[in-house]
């Protein structure tokens, strides 16, 4: 993405490193040149099948709203398992699973694949490629919708824009 999450963890690690990679260069770019990014926020132009640093390279992972994205998720799982060091834990935040009828029909309007996994499936998958404690949880989006909302493409009525909201967003956690 933009690489806004990697700019807030990197203000709030001051003493580590932090790497946004997408695979996109044109949002890398817009990473870079955007935005005034701390001086221990990086930003990769990758493949999250293939990720261009050491084995046991991060102590952290955090992915937000792409994981539905990895062409071949397996591959890129696997990936990230390599990336990580022993010990090490991953967070993967999404809206768009298999439980959230309210976020289906987002992807109809993308020109690119995805994949539409529930929680149960994504923690099979990822205990299946060597994650430890593979868990799932809802993060439900208490926050009032307001006054002036206005439809979107996505919510054409107020009432879309809360169900969605109640469902909340999918969060899996595992350790390596």
């Amino acid at each position: 993405g933009t690489g806004l999450a990697t700019r807030v963890l990197a203000q709030q690690a001051p003493g580590g490193f932090v790497f946004g990679i997408d695979l996109s260069d044109r949002l890398i770019d817009k990473a870079l040149r955007g935005y005034r990014n701390p001086p221990n926020a990086f930003f990769l132009v990758a493949d999250a099948a293939r990720i261009p640093c050491a084995s046991g390279f991060f102590d952290t992972l955090l992915s937000v709203e792409y994981i539905y994205y990895y062409p071949d998720l397996e591959a890129a799982l696997t990936e990230v398992f390599r990336t990580l060091r022993s010990g090490a834990r991953a967070f993967f935040l999404t809206n768009y699973y298999r439980e959230n009828p309210y976020g289906h029909d987002w992807a109809k309007s993308i020109d690119i694949p995805v994949h539409l996994l529930g929680a149960e499936e994504y923690t099979a998958l990822l205990s299946s490629i060597g994650f430890r404690s593979a868990r799932h949880r809802r993060i439900i989006n208490s926050t009032p919708i307001p006054e002036d909302w206005a439809p979107t493409r996505w919510f054409p009525t107020r009432q879309d824009q809360a169900k969605f909201q109640a469902e909340g967003a999918l969060l899996l956690t595992a350790e390596k």
